[in-house]
């Protein structure tokens, strides 16, 4: 029986084609060691006085601060929230892929971005089948 999992195919459905090419992300494999290491050295992002008028109305659109998430790099770092001991369980290789599916209504982009980036750069490629954004009716300009 051939491997599907090689060709990007779901067992079962030889239909499965990416929408979209796999995006190229450096460092898709990711040491969690240095990961804790850095979040532990991490600091609050702090916005000076001049912003205090778009950080309040950001709040008032999104519900928290906006202008701080537009300015964070897709590529943060972010705790492993785990319990401590599901941080050691070793799975079988032979997983199935699954598909990621994210409902957004109204989300600011950048927020909505490192989301999809993070499930991309933290998930073994021949585990994520796809990624489906679902706009659920949203009416802001600065959605997708």
């Amino acid at each position: 029986m051939p491997n599907n999992r090689d060709n990007g195919l779901i067992p079962g459905n030889d239909k499965f084609k990416p929408v979209l090419p796999w995006p190229h992300v450096e460092g898709v494999e990711v040491d969690l060691e240095s990961i804790r290491r850095r979040n532990k050295e991490a600091k609050p992002y702090v916005l000076g006085p001049e912003y205090k008028e778009s950080i309040q109305a950001s709040i008032k659109e999104f519900g928290f601060n906006m202008v701080a998430s537009d300015m964070i790099s897709l590529d943060r770092s972010i705790n492993d929230l785990r319990q401590e001991e599901c941080k050691y369980w070793h799975y079988d290789e032979n997983l199935l892929t699954s598909s990621v599916i994210i409902v957004f209504h109204n989300e600011g982009w950048s927020t909505l971005m490192r989301t999809v980036h993070s499930v991309i750069k933290r998930t073994p490629r021949k585990y994520l089948a796809e990624i489906v954004l679902i706009d659920d009716f949203s009416n802001k300009g600065k959605c997708i």
